[in-house]
């Protein structure tokens, strides 16, 4: 058999030779490296290559028996767990949120109608921004003082309940897609 030389060719200019597969395999089959091959013309045996051996099949038994994953699928179903989590946690927090929202506007009409406008209904009940399903402020003649403070101070509190509850639901649907997504890039 010949030896191949270690570096590789160069042209004429000092620069590589390149040749294509089929340029190497023609000068491989002109020359005498396969006529001299074992077995040449009979079909490989390819069975022992695809064959464990019994240290693989003993490792397979136990990763199987103890419900071991490889490291990627482990990954997939993680990934797939955190998406459905996540659906899950979307979905409870929205149940949440309509019952929240269904209390605050049964409040907020018989309330807001008492304001003389926003800014001042704003101030009193301590929002940063006016609620979408709130009535607008009729400057109707006040009730009692008493109960004016107590229905402002229970529709603040379950306005302030309902914003809390958005960025808690917000912050644990992402913080459950970064967490598939990080299982998704190992």
């Amino acid at each position: 058999m010949k030896e191949l030389p270690m570096s590789p060719r160069r042209q004429p200019n000092g620069r590589p030779e390149w040749r294509s597969v089929d340029e190497l395999l023609a000068q491989a089959i002109a020359g005498e490296d396969f006529a001299t091959l074992p077995g040449k013309g009979q079909p490989l045996d390819l069975s022992a290559y695809f064959a464990s051996g019994p240290e693989h099949r003993i490792a397979g038994k136990l990763l199987k028996d103890n419900a071991v994953l490889p490291q990627a699928l482990q990954d997939r179903r993680d990934a797939e767990q955190l998406c459905i989590q996540a659906s899950q946690t979307l979905a409870t927090q929205k149940e949440h949120l309509s019952t929240l929202k269904t209390k605050i506007c049964a409040q907020a009409p018989a309330l807001c109608r008492f304001f003389p406008d926003r800014p001042t209904a704003l101030a009193a009940l301590g929002l940063p921004t006016w609620p979408e399903y709130f009535s607008e402020p009729e400057n109707a003649p006040l009730p009692t003082r008493r109960v004016l403070l107590d229905g402002a101070k229970r529709l603040a509190e379950l306005v302030t309940a309902y914003n809390r509850r958005i960025e808690v639901a917000i912050a644990e649907y992402l913080d459950s897609l970064r967490q598939a997504n990080a299982c998704v890039e190992r």
